[in-house]
């Protein structure tokens, strides 16, 4: 059930990780208002994103696959 779960985790973190991408990409738009108002924010949720995906695959990697003895 944990593995199951970390799994899920990865997946939304997956997710997250491509809409940070897109609200950079809104946010680097030069034709629209506040371009670049994120950038300290996008920073910030990029190193978020990649301290989630370690700590879950770190997560895997320690669970064991089968059941407890």
């Amino acid at each position: 059930m944990k593995l199951e779960m970390l799994h899920k985790i990865r997946m939304v973190t997956n997710i997250l990780e491509r809409k940070v991408e897109l609200l950079e990409t809104l946010d680097s738009d030069a034709t629209s208002d506040g371009c670049y108002d994120l950038h300290d924010q996008l920073h910030t949720f990029n190193k978020l994103v990649r301290d989630l995906k370690a700590v879950t695959d770190r997560s895997i990697d320690i669970v064991p696959g089968g059941l407890c003895d």
